[in-house]
């Protein structure tokens, strides 16, 4: 899952680095290399939906679905990215880019809620259910703690301003949410070697 691990760890070196201006730089510079121009995007519409309720699912719907749903977040999750390179790069979001990633977090949200709707409204095969769950939870919590650290960067950036000022309370460079504990690379695997051994292919781990 390298888009994940590279965006999870991009977002918390945006804040953390912030304090070495030397190491800032030298990533600054990979990081521009590396991003894409956010006018060659547009936001991917599809999302995972289903009208299926109170049925005993097969495999081969199951199959369908589970690829659907994580073929979409995975669309989504490379939009975010670019708009991640872009702020490491210190290049300041338009308001209509901001916009954007506002639309794409949403499309997440409702991408996860209704594939958690359609996995608990059906019967899942037998010897389906811990990995699918494991699956939900896992995405479902990884877009939980990105709309989170979305929504703490304005807080970091005041938080640095006092620091620099001299007038700054500990306690405001706290508030950054942990990264959930089933959001690991162990976790991950599990994910991948179910998906492997069912047959389930899906560009979210290219």
């Amino acid at each position: 899952m390298k888009t994940f691990s590279l965006t999870l760890c991009l977002s918390m070196t945006v804040l953390f680095t912030a304090c070495f201006p030397e190491e800032q730089a030298r990533i600054v510079e990979e990081e521009v290399e590396k991003a894409e121009s956010l006018d060659t995007f547009s936001i991917p519409t599809h999302i995972f939906k289903s009208d299926v309720t109170h049925q005993t699912l097969s495999t081969d719907e199951l199959h369908a679905s589970i690829q659907d749903y994580l073929n979409a977040s995975a669309d989504l999750d490379h939009v975010i990215a670019q708009f991640e390179h872009t702020l490491y790069a210190q290049d300041p979001l338009t308001t209509e880019e901001t916009a954007k990633a506002v639309e794409v977090m949403t499309l997440l949200k409702e991408n996860d809620e209704n594939f958690s709707t359609y996995i608990e409204s059906n019967t899942l095969p037998e010897g389906y259910g811990e990995n699918v769950e494991r699956i939900q939870q896992y995405m479902t919590g990884y877009h939980e703690y990105l709309a989170s650290f979305h929504d703490s960067v304005n807080q970091f950036d005041q938080a640095m301003s006092d620091l620099l000022d001299g007038s700054i309370d500990l306690e405001a460079l706290l508030f950054i949410d942990t990264v959930p504990s089933h959001v690991n690379g162990r976790e991950q695997q599990k994910i991948e070697t179910f998906l492997e051994e069912k047959g389930i292919e899906t560009h979210l781990f290219d």
